[in-house]
């Protein structure tokens, strides 16, 4: 207990200093800093009680985003999705729900609720292209976690064809750690960016690889039609086979 009294102390001292520091953007980074560092040793109502103290809007959401993603991981969801609630900053809102649902699914829960949660947010970010990658984001954490169709709808709505291509990337490696290999196929090959749709396919080969299926790896490699990309899924999968032996 004298420790954590101590702890909280010096925290307090930090925080005082920090305060003081004339430059703008210097005091809003070390207010954050401290206040997260806080969240991280579990002070959590601390934490969010000194995030207040931070003037800037951006890097108060900042901080109340890493502290809401501390207390997921600590298991304490209710507490995490009220203090998600109170960011004010969209993008940084729907981050956080969407840590906040991949912590909650690796405990097993649903989580569907808190993804709608992140994409209700996303759609109050102004920024079409910081919307755009927000929405890839979130599809990429849905299909970790099982949850393709729904990641798959949110790609197809990308209006940026980039961020789009990304997205159905992502969910097509998904798909491929998931054995779902015929399906992960058919989102790879109607990527229209060729980047993309090459980085799919050697993810997809990856996977087949990884768990021996060398000829189907070797077909899926054979499609990809960067030459580098190529190549090096057609190192992989020698390097995979050799160990074999």
């Amino acid at each position: 207990m004298k420790t954590k009294n101590r702890a909280e102390e010096i925290f307090n001292e930090a925080l005082k200093v920090a305060i003081n520091i004339e430059d703008r953007y210097s005091r809003a980074k070390t207010l954050k800093d401290i206040v997260c560092e806080m969240a991280k040793v579990r002070f959590y109502s601390k934490a969010l009680k000194a995030s207040n103290i931070i003037e800037s809007r951006w890097w108060r959401s900042w901080a109340i985003k890493d502290i809401a993603c501390e207390m997921a991981k600590a298991g304490l969801y209710k507490e995490a999705l009220k203090a998600a609630e109170r960011i004010e900053n969209a993008w940084f809102r729907a981050v956080a729900f969407k840590d906040i649902a991949c912590e909650m699914a690796k405990a097993g829960l649903n989580v569907e609720n808190v993804f709608e949660k992140a994409l209700n947010s996303v759609k109050e970010i102004e920024d079409s292209g910081y919307r755009a990658s927000a929405k890839r984001i979130v599809a990429r954490e849905m299909a970790k976690t099982g949850l393709f169709e729904k990641a798959l709808k949110i790609a197809r709505d990308i209006e940026d064809p980039w961020w789009r291509a990304w997205a159905f990337k992502d969910v097509a490696g998904e798909l491929a750690r998931a054995k779902l290999f015929d399906r992960a196929l058919d989102i790879a090959n109607n990527i229209t960016d060729k980047r993309y749709r090459a980085e799919a396919l050697k993810s997809i080969a990856g996977e087949m690889a990884r768990i021996k299926l060398f000829d189907k790896a070797l077909k899926t490699v054979r499609m990809i039609d960067d030459r580098r990309r190529r190549a090096e899924a057609l190192r992989e999968i020698a390097s995979k086979i050799a160990v074999e032996d």
